[in-house]
């Protein structure tokens, strides 16, 4: 017999119950469905906003960014599981192209388990058409841009593809020409001084709500906010100085409180008459009487500092700033050039000190800041405004997506086009690959013309299915035969030469004599397909105007193939190679995976 204490209630054990599901599962496919038309609904400059709050009620995000709708999004199959973790990571790790990745991913899972074709061959040839992509784009012949870095206008369309692209952000034209400005200027200024190092600092933001975005500048050095300063004075630092002007730092990541918290996990034995607390701030002192000896003029420290430390140190004008983020104490860390002490020693060497030009008292709207320079070392800090809560903290992300992107580009100065022409270029790439080497990948692959025409035709249709999600609304998208690029048919009926003009990023004009195909259609036409809510009208334009109207053009487009149009009023859309070339990948091979799944199990109570 077993007798149970009183008080504690009896758990009733709960049966558990075991779920088997395939992907080709109707509950599995409307999952799917959901997450594309989430992910599609917010895909490009026009992509439509999500307002997310979870089940509980708080705070409500607006949002149309990866990175945050990654956060947020909150699922239980283990099929989406796996892909927004594939999803974040690269998110994470390249900040930029995550809905391109998530929307090629999602339509390669959709499209191949639709297909009556066995899983392990739809792998195989996905892999081969990745594979065929790859070798294009890191070829010279292919549809990417050398990036010169003292380019101006090219580096700043890149930012320009990043910022314009997050409508939450709630930028007019000229808000978006001016933090675009700053976003590159900022890049800038952290680039280091020598080629030995090339180590770009991150960049530091001060946040301001409740102004407008022109209200956004750059302050060179570090902004740490001191709200123990009245911003209504004008507070002067009388710091020891060295024989040149400069201030000496010194930079603690640990407590400088004392007592038992400088010790967490030491067990201290004192004699008779001494007590932890009074030895503590000896040594303490001992510290402070290190620093003054050093003439050091700022001891800044992560957590901390025991005010005898403070009295101490401030009757030889020494200023104490405590309780630093991590944030800060990285960005003190650029600034000075110290090295972080994790112990409270009796002397601290030389070489960990660092040392800033000034250090002054700054206000900016109405809040204390303290203002450490130091022209030696490239840091800023970026003060970003904008009306409200939200829309301030979307173009933060934004801002440093566009840094992450400019860093990434000087690693590898390339570009790609954006507006879906390098997808089109893809697709029309792969067609022909596919035309020139299909014998030799049926021999590789030992299957059927038809199965690998059907497994091919739908890898490409994903690719356009992605160029063709950039636009919400009723446009027709049509390429050509020359460049291969992308090009929007206006819904009115205008004049050929008000349209044929650039291509959608903008790098390309129009070639006479040029064949032209609906993006995603197979078939070759010469007219011009007008599409209004459902219905789609063709209308074939005079071949004598036409042809007059294209010669005119024709005979303007001098440049290469492979540079940008010069003298274009329009700003070029380009993407970021590496972020492109990383996406791409991720969303084949997470595909890939999931498709190799037979089966999830997946237990209720766990």
């Amino acid at each position: 017999m077993s007798a149970m204490s009183p008080g504690i209630p009896r758990v009733q054990q709960q049966k558990t119950l075991t779920t088997v599901q395939k992907l080709s599962h109707s509950d599995v496919a409307q999952a799917l469905e959901t997450f594309k038309l989430l992910i599609q609904s917010c895909y490009g400059p026009a992509g439509h906003l999500k307002t997310i709050q979870n089940s509980c009620g708080g705070q409500v995000t607006v949002t149309s960014t990866a990175s945050v709708l990654v956060r947020q999004l909150s699922v239980s199959r283990p099929f989406l599981r796996l892909m927004l973790a594939a999803f974040e990571g690269h998110v994470a790790s390249c900040s930029d192209c995550g809905l391109f990745c998530a929307l090629l991913m999602t339509n390669l899972i959709q499209s191949c388990s639709e297909l009556d074709l066995h899983p392990v061959l739809c792998i195989d040839i996905n892999e081969l058409m990745l594979k065929l992509c790859l070798d294009y784009l890191n070829s010279d012949d292919s549809c990417r841009v050398d990036v010169n870095i003292a380019d101006s206008q090219t580096m700043m369309s890149l930012v320009r593809s990043v910022i314009s692209t997050k409508p939450a952000c709630g930028l007019s034209l000229r808000e978006t020409d001016l933090i675009c400005n700053l976003t590159l200027q900022a890049f800038l200024y952290g680039l280091p001084s020598s080629e030995s190092n090339i180590s770009i600092p991150s960049l530091k933001y001060v946040l301001v709500e409740g102004r407008t975005p022109m209200n956004s500048h750059i302050v060179e050095g570090v902004l740490i906010e001191s709200p123990q300063i009245p911003p209504y004075t004008s507070k002067g630092f009388n710091l020891p100085r060295q024989d040149d002007g400069s201030i000496k730092v010194a930079l603690f990541n640990t407590s400088l409180a004392g007592g038992g918290e400088s010790f967490p996990d030491v067990h201290l034995e004192t004699g008779e008459g001494v007590t932890v607390d009074r030895a503590s701030e000896n040594h303490l002192l001992t510290l402070g009487s290190c620093l003054v000896q050093l003439r050091v003029g700022l001891l800044a420290c992560q957590k901390v500092v025991h005010p005898c430390l403070k009295r101490f140190l401030r009757s030889h004008g020494v200023l104490t700033i405590d309780r630093l983020s991590l944030v800060h104490i990285d960005a003190v860390q650029m600034v000075t050039g110290a090295r972080p002490l994790g112990a409270v020693q009796s002397t601290i060497p030389e070489d960990a000190l660092g040392v800033i030009g000034n250090l002054t008292h700054l206000v900016l709207y109405g809040k204390s800041y303290m203002h450490l320079q130091n022209r030696c070392r490239p840091v800023c800090t970026y003060v970003l405004c904008n009306r409200t809560e939200s829309a301030l903290e979307e173009l933060k992300i934004a801002c440093s997506a566009a840094h992450h992107v400019l860093a990434m580009t000087l690693s590898r100065p390339l570009a790609l086009p954006g507006a879906g022409c390098c997808e089109a270029c893809l697709a029309a790439h792969l067609k022909q690959q596919i035309k020139a080497k299909e014998s030799d990948i049926l021999d590789d692959l030992g299957c059927s013309r038809l199965q690998f025409k059907m497994a091919a035709d739908n890898f490409i249709h994903c690719i356009e299915s992605v160029a063709r999600a950039l636009e919400h609304g009723q446009n027709s998208q049509v390429t050509d035969d020359v460049h291969h690029h992308r090009w929007l048919l206006p819904l009115s009926q205008t004049s050929p030469s008000d349209w044929l003009g650039q291509c959608a990023c903008g790098m390309k004009s129009f070639q006479a004599g040029s064949d032209w195909l609906l993006l995603g259609c197979r078939q070759q036409t010469s007219d011009v397909n007008h599409q209004s809510g459902d219905l789609i009208q063709n209308r074939t334009l005079d071949k004598q105007p036409k042809q007059k109207e294209l010669g005119k053009l024709q005979s303007n487009d001098t440049h290469s193939p492979n540079t940008p149009v010069a003298g274009k009023s329009t700003p070029l859309v380009l993407d970021s190679f590496v972020a492109k070339l990383n996406a791409l990948h991720v969303a084949v091979d997470t595909a890939n995976v999931i498709l190799r799944i037979h089966q999830t199990i997946q237990d209720s109570n766990s």
